[in-house]
């Protein structure tokens, strides 16, 4: 699980470098559309429609399951092995 952090935290890093270059291009006055940056918002959009549409009552739902799912495998994981 350690890679795959560390793996999320270079690709992260990488975008908001690029983002960043991105940004300072488009107050040089020099580029203002980027593939990547739209492709990124596009994304954030979706993942921000899906959230809106969830509600507190779907969010509640969805703590509590992640909650017993947790649960489950942290007992399953102290049992002796049989």
């Amino acid at each position: 699980m350690p890679r795959v952090g560390g793996a999320v935290l270079v690709l992260t890093g990488a975008y908001v470098t690029y983002y960043g270059a991105w940004g300072l291009r488009v107050l040089a006055g020099t580029e203002a559309t980027d593939s990547v940056v739209d492709a990124a918002a596009r994304i954030q959009q979706v993942l921000a429609t899906s959230v809106a549409s969830l509600g507190p009552d779907g969010w509640l739902l969805f703590l509590a399951l992640l909650a017993l799912v947790t649960a489950w495998f942290v007992r399953r994981r102290r049992q002796p092995a049989a």
